[in-house]
């Protein structure tokens, strides 16, 4: 999901998308790109619409060893799960695929995840992560290794655990997912797990959500403190 403005980054994102805002040096779109290449996905699409020209720009050159990109351009802003609804043909015949928000910086290997998602019965499964900052975030009540409630930024938080921007889906959630839907969080989330559909998995490594200007600071804190580059 490359499509926001990332307003919440002042100048950083004055005149380019946040997917090209550096953390470590390197680009978050070139930080998930490489280790999609690296886990061998097959394909990765990107939506676009702020910025989409110097994205293309970015990618022009940039090869992969048997990884394929797709790009989407959205003329207006669909929003994330009209965007899934839009792409829908993409995934089609495939046994799972994957969402992550371009601004979700983290050492976690996704492979782990999908690994999970295929053992259990849900639509989706969403990696959840423990934060003691809940504004701005969605907050998760789990409960038998299910999702029994989400909050889209609530006021009061119930639960200790913040959907960290990366799920992996079964193709069957199109038959949820319906044009008048426009965000995941608020939209499609609710509706799922409201039927238990929506699986908990624990993301045990650091993730953060650099598309704010706190957020952006702490990434490439702890981007220096490892060391070396990691996602």
């Amino acid at each position: 999901m490359c499509g926001g403005r990332g307003e919440r980054l002042g100048e950083l994102t004055k005149d380019k998308p946040k997917c090209l805002v550096e953390i470590g040096g390197k680009t978050m779109l070139d930080r998930w790109l490489n280790k999609f290449d690296e886990w061998k996905f097959s394909d990765v699409l990107i939506n676009m619409n702020y910025c989409s020209d110097k994205i293309m720009d970015y990618l022009k050159g940039i090869s992969w060893n048997k990884m394929r990109v797709t790009l989407s351009s959205e003329k207006e802003l669909l929003g994330t799960a009209r965007t899934l609804y839009e792409n829908r043909r993409f995934v089609k015949g495939e046994y799972c695929f994957g969402v992550v928000y371009a601004d979700v910086w983290t050492t976690f290997d996704m492979r782990k995840m999908i690994s999970f998602h295929k053992r259990r019965p849900g639509m989706i499964t969403l990696g959840l992560y423990e934060n003691n900052t809940f504004e701005g975030k969605g907050v998760c009540v789990v409960k038998d290794g299910l999702v029994v409630g989400f909050e889209e930024k609530p006021q009061i938080p119930k639960s200790k655990y913040i959907w960290g921007g990366i799920l992996v889906a079964h193709p069957s959630i199109f038959s949820v997912i319906d044009a008048g839907m426009v965000d995941i969080a608020n939209d499609l989330l609710p509706k799922l797990v409201k039927v238990g559909m929506v699986s908990a998995f624990y993301i045990d490594q650091p993730l953060v959500d650099m598309g704010t200007a706190e957020g952006y600071k702490k990434a490439n804190e702890l981007s220096r403190s490892l060391g070396f580059e990691v996602l």
